[in-house]
């Protein structure tokens, strides 16, 4: 947990009137109430799901905030002094927005390594005043969330997945949703309930009468990158969490430069003294170093770093099974007697004599990593706190910055066999699936077979699909991990038995399948909408029609009906497909009357498949309750529903919503203005439009957002309102800060569109080489493409020989690409020349998707030797532990024709798992058929008879589990 690292009880709920649930580790336990303190040392009575607590009532140890060292006898606060950076600019925008006298909710998810200063900022922010609007005035023009009263919920971090869930439904205005470590919630849980919470923020943030919320969150890179890359093979669980962060993550440095560093060496508090000094003296003086660290100085790492690199073999041994088990795919907690029995797996082979008959070495080396290793409690395992007369798992958590450091220092690294014959039997059941999954890419096909078909016997669809699909691969013939997989499935998970109903019917197992499809036809729990739907369309892929129509009518019996609006119009749309409209016309009709019209998304999906199933009595009545109640405060709804109507033919209601919306909607926000006017447009609302325009929106828009300015600006001209593009284009070319380069070369694109030539020159006239900084090659690039398209040439050239394009090719690669491909297309060939050269002899070459980008731009350029140089250095000088990062490194060696160096790369592929992509070399299909061994030899031939569920210690011999 970054800048987490408190050992906090955590308080889920009320179990009676006596008593509280508390979430510790994995386990729920019930304690008296009172005997649960928080951060302050206060006894906690309240409830956590209750809508929040005051921010004033919280301690920052409740959020999560990392101790640091202890104060000086001059420093004034328990925290060191916060040093603000260009990230806190961007997150107090957001709480003054939301502090409006027209106040909007907001989401800021901050991405950054461990120990960067995340959830500080956050917390920052929830005490740092902003400025108020105008009415305020006779109060202070300064005020901060906490001293408006705002409150912050989970007021305990962190809370069980399924009790955040259910705890959403009463979070109310002016809360802060507090999402430190936000793949608690968006990544680790079961894919129903992330996928349920992903959908229900983005309800919250969406629902009016909930207006103001601030959701606030923290994640690293690489759970980002789980959340954002769309799946080649596994089902897409992240789709909901993707669309809640898209747009919404700010990127934290890990280090302090600059104005930055400066403003530290400034500051008076000892704790930040001490750590520069620290810092200072590893780069050869004072005031020597020029990139600081600062935050992971102030956090103990390296104290951590000690403690691993002069660690002995045996607390080295369970340092190293905690770091695979976490990189591997375990959840935050890990099991002891996981690694009590994974770690002797690591030693050699004396030491594992010497611990075999030494019943204490393990209790030794968990307490040297659970023992606090300085002031600050900086230790390399936590365990969850100890409540006195009550159970509590045996669980520790690995700290986080050791967690990182595992991550990217043992990538290349394969666990012995100890390592996952031990996971087979004592990981967490629910962690099976994600490691048997890392086994079977890293080429360990049997040791992956035995912790899929374990997690199968455990009820886990998602395993059982895998289980089914993999060992067909290596034994066609045999259908016994296909009857495994049907006799063992649970049912509570639809999505995942969706799944194993697409691999049976694959694999060929066609009876297995009808016997699922049966089972799930009269079993299963079909209360939840997007989970039906999925497994309604699976039935009709895999071609069991009659069992389709059978589930659907059940569905229909069973009147789901649920909050989510969206996915209850998607699985009617599945419905009619499955030949149930008439059933589909019943069941609405009982839903319509109370269905939620706060999601526009959704009412608008509901509609549609009403309309498709020919229910028009229920499309009349809802069409109407949409017209007459739905909200029009936001444009961008009502623009959807006006949508909707005016598909279903719905006219009269057209008329009432377009006129509701024309004479009340917000006209702040010129992106959701311009969905308005676009709708108004396509449903012939002449009357309405004039109406709307009456109020003259491009008066009342704001410029928070440039780029949001063009849909309003091609809504304006297809309407046909060129004295509103006029009033809009002269307002922003007299008054748009110059700051945005990117903005303001997204704004000329639009300019240019609407043929507003006259406002284009007066902008471009204001930016002058004097008054503008060119500090970004990206926005730079933006802009130029912008000014060649608007003709301004004799401007082009001004900037041209303005900016600084050596000063800015060290920027990030991406940027620079983009910067050169600008380039090229305002035909600045001397400029390209010599970024191309630079580009392919000094970018850096460490992250492979940054040569990627560059790559791009080189070709698109006609850079193509410089290309070659560029590609050549990559092979040979990165680092390459990602599998997407191998990808397309051989996709661009294939290109270029770099035979040796693919063949080079063979070895790295099946330790950094792309064992698939080393079987694809000639040869190895062959040799490897039945998968390899951790040492990196073939493995011998196995079969279904070999996975073997037994109990590790009790059925093994130990010496052949120990052996590396």
């Amino acid at each position: 947990m970054d800048d987490g690292g408190a050992d906090g009880l955590v308080q889920v709920g009320a179990a009676s009137a006596q008593s509280t649930v508390i979430q510790a580790g994995r386990d729920v336990l019930v304690a008296p109430i009172g005997s649960v303190v928080n951060g302050h040392g206060v006894p906690v009575t309240e409830s956590v799901l209750a809508p929040g607590r005051l921010i004033s009532d919280t301690a920052a140890e409740d959020l999560e905030v990392r101790r640091t060292l202890p104060p000086g006898t001059d420093d004034e606060s328990p925290l060191p002094r916060y040093i603000p950076r260009q990230h806190d600019l961007v997150l107090r925008e957001l709480a003054r927005a939301a502090m409006d006298e027209q106040p909007r909710s907001g989401t800021a998810i901050l991405v950054s390594d461990s120990t960067s200063g995340k959830t500080r900022a956050l917390y920052e922010l929830l005490h740092h005043p902003v400025p108020q609007p105008r009415r305020s005035r006779g109060r202070s023009r300064h005020r901060s969330l906490t001293e408006a009263g705002w409150r912050v919920w989970p007021p305990i971090n962190p809370v069980p997945a399924d009790q955040f869930l259910s705890g959403l439904a009463a979070v109310e205005p002016h809360t802060v949703i507090w999402l430190n470590e936000a793949q608690r919630y968006l990544i680790d849980p079961d894919k129903h309930t992330a996928s349920a919470i992903a959908s229900g923020l983005r309800a919250l943030l969406a629902d009016s009468t909930r207006t103001p919320v601030l959701l606030l969150g923290t994640l690293w890179p690489l759970y980002l990158d789980q959340i954002t890359q769309r799946p080649q093979v596994r089902p897409d669980r992240h789709a909901d969490a993707r669309a809640l962060l898209s747009g919404r993550t700010i990127p934290v440095p890990g280090v302090f430069t600059g104005p930055d560093l400066a403003a530290a060496r400034s500051s008076s508090d000892t704790r930040v003294r001490r750590a520069l000094a620290a810092a200072d003296g590893a780069d050869g003086g004072p005031d020597q170093a020029t990139r600081v660290p600062l935050t992971q100085y102030m956090a103990g790492v390296p104290e951590l770093l000690d403690l691993y690199s002069n660690a002995s073999t045996t607390v080295a041994a369970v340092l190293h099974a905690a770091m695979d088990a976490r990189r591997l795919g375990h959840s935050e907690w890990l099991p002891v007697d996981l690694l009590h029995h994974a770690a002797p797996a690591y030693l050699d082979p004396h030491e594992q004599q010497q611990h075999l008959t030494d019943p204490d070495w393990f209790t030794r080396a968990l307490h040297t990593l659970t023992t606090p290793r300085d002031a600050a409690a900086v230790r390399a395992l936590h365990r969850p706190p100890a409540i006195p007369g009550q159970p509590i798992g045996d669980v520790v958590r690995l700290e986080d910055y050791l967690d990182e450091y595992g991550r990217s220092h043992r990538a290349a690294q394969v666990p012995p066999v100890g390592f996952w014959t031990t996971v087979s039997v004592h990981a967490n059941p629910d962690d099976l699936d994600f490691l048997g999954d890392e086994a079977w890419a890293l080429g360990l096909y049997r040791h992956a077979g035995q912790i899929l078909k374990n997690a199968t016997a455990h009820g886990n669809a998602y395993a059982a699909a895998r289980l089914v699909r993999n060992l067909h691969a290596i034994h066609p013939d045999d259908h016994r991990p296909a009857q495994w997989a049907v006799t063992h499935v649970g049912l509570d998970d639809l999505h995942a038995v969706s799944r194993l109903l697409e691999a049976l019917h694959e694999t060929g197992n066609t009876e297995l399948a009808v016997e699922l499809a049966e089972r799930i036809s009269e079993q299963a729990e079909l209360s939840h909408p997007h989970a039906a739907r999925t497994l309604l369309e699976a039935l009709l892929e895999v071609g069991a029609k009659s069992l389709s129509f059978a589930l659907a009518k059940r569905m229909a019996g069973q009147a789901i009906i649920s909050d989510d609006t969206y996915s209850m119009g998607r699985l009617l749309s599945t419905l009619n497909k499955a030949g149930a409209s008439d059933q589909v016309s019943e069941w609405t009709g009982r839903m319509i009357g109370n269905m939620r019209l706060d999601d526009p998304y959704g009412a608008k999906e509901v509609l549609l498949a009403l309309h498709q199933a020919d229910a028009a009595q229920q499309v009349s009545i809802l069409a109407k309750r949409i017209a007459e109640h739905s909200s029009v405060d936001d444009p961008h709804a009502a623009g959807l529903l006006l949508e909707a109507l005016h598909e279903t033919g719905a006219a009269e209601q057209v008329g009432v919503l377009a006129g509701r919306a024309a004479r009340s909607a917000a006209l702040k926000v010129p992106w959701n203005v311009g969905t308005l006017l676009s709708a108004l447009h396509k449903a012939d609302a002449t009357a309405q439009i004039a109406a709307l325009l009456e109020r003259s929106p491009s008066t009342q828009v704001v410029f928070d957002d440039l780029v949001s300015v063009r849909p309003l600006l091609s809504a304006l001209h297809d309407v046909g309102a060129t004295d509103q593009i006029a009033v809009l284009a002269e307002r922003m070319a007299e008054h748009v800060a110059l700051h945005n380069l990117r903005g303001i070369g997204a704004l000329l694109v639009a300019l240019l569109e609407v043929d507003a030539v006259e406002h284009i020159a007066l902008l471009t006239g204001r930016i002058t080489p004097t008054h503008t900084v060119f500090d970004s090659p990206y926005d730079l690039g933006v802009l130029l493409t912008a000014i060649h398209g608007a003709g301004s040439e004799e401007r082009l050239a001004g900037l041209l020989n303005a900016a600084s394009i050596a000063r800015l090719a060290g920027h990030e690669p991406q940027s620079v690409g983009a910067l050169l491909e600008a380039l090229h297309r305002v035909g600045a060939t001397s400029q390209v020349d010599a970024l191309a050269e630079y580009i392919a002899a000094s970018a850096a070459v460490n992250d492979i998707h940054d040569v990627d980008a560059l790559l791009n731009a080189l070709y698109k350029a006609g850079a193509t030797e410089q290309a070659a140089t560029l590609i050549s250095r990559a092979a040979q000088q990165a680092r390459i532990y990602d599998r997407d990062d191998i990808d397309v490194l051989l996709t661009r060696l294939r290109e270029s024709g770099a035979v040796d160096q693919i063949a080079a790369l063979a070895d790295h592929l099946a330790v950094v798992g792309r064992f698939d992509l080393f079987m694809s070399i000639k040869g190895h299909r062959k040799d490897f058929r039945f998968g390899r061994e951790p040492d990196g030899k073939a493995a011998l031939p196995w079969t279904w008879d070999d996975l073997k569920q037994r109990s590790l210690f009790d059925q093994v011999d130990a010496k052949t589990i120990l052996k590396p």
